[in-house]
């Protein structure tokens, strides 16, 4: 069986976004603190190269250059990695939520939708089992009703 294709870039752009945003935040900070713990380094040796010789030059500034390039190209490279990676992620989340979006309101609408199902690699995957064997009891008590409803044996309502 053949995997269902994706037609839309972005199925819940908000949620996506948000936590895509989310992932890059987080990479940024950690690139920051690794620049920070590196010219924290950088700057020990240079004190401790100091104190034991004076005439031993402390760390130059193009050393300390060097740090903040790593830091920029860092940046450069790892954001569209990070944001690919979570587009990617969140199709994991966002896909099942919108098709028990579309899957509740072709309910709501009193149509029949068939059986949810989501795709191989998804997020909540006991979530489809669940609703459909609550869809499945609810039609039954419903049929159930009904049967009671027209059937002859059954008692006419008190009038008031």
């Amino acid at each position: 069986m053949s995997r269902p294709k994706r037609r839309q870039i972005l199925i819940q752009p908000g949620l996506q976004m948000r936590l895509c945003l989310t992932f890059l935040c987080v990479s940024v900070l950690c690139i920051t603190f690794q620049f920070v713990l590196l010219q924290m380094a950088l700057a020990s040796a240079a004190q401790t190269a100091q104190a034991a010789d004076a005439a031993t030059p402390a760390v130059s500034p193009e050393l300390l250059g060097i740090g903040r390039e790593h830091l920029l190209w860092s940046i450069i490279v790892l954001i569209p990695i990070t944001f690919l990676i979570g587009i990617r992620t969140t199709f994991r989340l966002a896909g099942p939520i919108w098709k028990l979006e579309r899957h509740m309101e072709r309910l709501a609408a009193g149509e029949d939708p068939g059986e949810l199902y989501f795709r191989k690699g998804d997020e909540f995957v006991a979530l489809p089992k669940l609703v459909n064997d609550a869809v499945a009891r609810v039609q039954q008590d419903a049929a159930a009703a009904g049967e009671a409803v027209h059937s002859p044996d059954a008692e006419p309502a008190a009038t008031a």
